[in-house]
């Protein structure tokens, strides 16, 4: 009896967890998340782990995702040409993409605070294409995929120095 009524205890948290946090997740790449545990499921949906979510999570209540940023995207100032190197990440992500043929997404490209702010809108939306068009070529279907440019808004980094800059020139993918 005790069982049944810690079971339902949980399963009552987790509901609850998922319908207040499910509109609040942020997912970022790379770091690990291993759901193996009933906890660590309830944790997946307390937005406590950092990449797209993992199909046991998915199970336990869906999460949707506001945004995931692609960490190892990357730009030299100026340039909407996307690094040799990034092409691991974009890769991963198609494969992601891949596995969730119903999931719509919006590619948002972002600079810098270096240049003027019209130059900043257009690069940044040069940098979301450039990524949209990646994914379109390696099987995504457009459709499933728009791409908007926020030029310098919304810096992740401090933009006085040479890494924060790198950091703010990014790619985000969000849903919609």
């Amino acid at each position: 009896m005790k069982k049944a009524v810690i079971l339902s205890a949980v399963l009552l948290i987790t509901l609850v967890a998922s319908t207040t946090f499910a509109g609040r997740c942020e997912f970022y790449q790379w770091k690990s998340n291993v759901c193996k545990s009933l906890s660590d499921r309830i944790s997946a949906q307390l937005c406590d782990y950092h990449q797209w979510p993992e199909a046991p999570c998915e199970m336990v209540a869906p999460v949707k995702f506001e945004k995931l940023v692609l960490e190892g995207v990357l730009f030299d100032s100026g340039s909407a040409e996307i690094k040799a190197k990034s092409y691991a990440v974009l890769d991963s992500n198609v494969g992601k993409l891949k596995e969730r043929e119903k999931l719509n997404i919006v590619v948002v490209g972002y600079t810098d605070d270096r240049g003027n702010d019209a130059n900043n809108q257009a690069l940044s939306e040069k940098r979301a294409n450039r990524v949209k068009n990646y994914f379109v070529n390696k099987g995504i279907n457009p459709s499933r995929i728009s791409a908007v440019g926020r030029g310098e808004a919304s810096p992740r980094a401090d933009n006085s120095t040479p890494d924060g800059r790198a950091m703010n020139r990014r790619i985000e993918i969000e849903t919609n």
